[in-house]
């Protein structure tokens, strides 16, 4: 072959490599969602998948990752385990390279051996169980653990409310999540001084006589009760226990504070308490423009669940800019420190854990309003 054919055919072939690299260079940073889209836990997922959408399409307008746009993924749980880690296997095995999700904490846990074995990180806008504290591994959230949560509240209602019996309920469907801060809960109450006389149980995925429920918790009409279960069965059981007259003070985890619970619960979960990170008096500039980016997209109101699952999307982009060589994602996420999220600075620790304040909360004229406040510093 002449000399200048040679030529020709390697700045060719230098060219074509120099354009793959290029393409490569600027193809979509893939990460995806899981969460669950359908089922009793939904409202959790509908609006975790609308959070992150609504920043992964901000971040994408502001340039994406290193001039790279940013490609969302999504994937139904249905809120069942073996759903959760077939979504999450099905994500990594379409690219993702990490993923925000699960939205509760069994689906999460069952989901993390698969991201594990592929070393793709979970960070999760919603799980909170304390079983996954305090270790190094690819899981990173967003959301505090609910030891506090659940230590705060039997606080609030045994010094507070002055309650000294009560009675539980929990869905062992979510049973990471709600056993253990049931579990916490009871044992902080029990502490303090107070007595617990009955503590159920239902599974969400089963039929519910609401009715029948009720009345086994009569005995608690003159007490108080606690509830571990989603919002929307929070709202068939305060609605039955309003048929019946009864009318206890009634106390609950994080999980069940939604907008849909506010919706469909009307005058009927009036008065009712919650444990949270934050409250609509603390809330900032910030939120509220996400709020109105939010209702303009998706034509609703935000939940607790669109706004962390919001906060997650934007930190996990972050941490993807950041990581490169040597320093992976893991390194560049709990690196995070004092990012400015909607409800609280969030800071990432070397476990993939945060802390944050805890507030009360109560249902007043169809809104919750803020009641009690403890500091973080009240659980070191």
């Amino acid at each position: 072959m002449p000399r200048i054919l040679k030529y020709l055919a390697l700045a060719f072939l230098l060219v074509s490599l120099a354009s793959a690299v290029i393409i490569l260079n600027r193809s979509p940073v893939v990460v995806g969602f899981a969460g669950p889209l359908t089922g009793p836990y939904s409202d959790l997922g509908v609006n975790g998948r609308n959070g992150a959408r609504l920043a992964v399409e901000e971040i994408n307008a502001r340039g994406g990752i290193d001039g790279r746009k940013m490609e969302l993924l999504v994937r139904n749980d249905k809120g069942l385990c073996d759903e959760a880690a077939q979504a999450t296997a099905e994500l990594i095995d379409s690219g993702a390279q990490a993923i925000i999700g699960h939205m509760t904490s069994q689906q999460t846990i069952s989901a993390l051996p698969v991201a594990a074995k592929e070393d793709v990180v979970l960070l999760s806008p919603t799980t909170s169980t304390p079983k996954l504290s305090g270790i190094k591994d690819n899981f990173f959230r967003i959301q505090p653990s609910t030891d506090q949560h659940a230590i705060a509240l039997a606080r609030y209602v045994f010094h507070e409310k002055e309650i000294d019996t009560l009675c539980t309920l929990r869905d062992m469907d979510n049973e990471i999540y709600a056993d253990s801060f049931e579990k916490h809960f009871v044992q902080e109450f029990k502490s303090a001084g107070g007595e617990v006389t009955n503590r159920k149980k239902l599974y969400a995925s089963r039929s519910q006589d609401w009715l029948q429920i009720a009345d086994d918790l009569q005995l608690c009409s003159e007490q108080g009760l606690f509830l571990a279960v989603s919002g929307r069965d929070a709202v068939n059981l305060v609605q039955a226990i309003d048929n019946t007259g009864l009318s206890p003070d009634i106390f609950s985890s994080g999980w069940a504070m939604t907008r849909e619970l506010l919706r469909a619960g009307g005058r009927t979960v009036e008065n009712m308490t919650f444990v949270t990170t934050t409250s609509q008096e603390n809330l900032g500039t910030d939120y509220y423009e996400f709020a109105k980016n939010y209702r303009s997209r998706f034509g609703s109101e935000p939940s607790f669940a669109a706004a962390m699952a919001y906060d997650a999307a934007h930190i996990l982009a972050l941490a993807l800019e950041e990581s490169s060589g040597d320093r992976g994602l893991e390194q560049a996420l709990t690196e995070i420190r004092d990012y400015p999220g909607l409800y609280w600075p969030i800071t990432i620790d070397e476990y993939g854990d945060v802390t944050s304040p805890v507030t009360i909360v109560q249902v007043r004229e169809g809104e919750f309003e803020e009641v009690y406040s403890f500091k973080a510093e009240d659980f070191e």
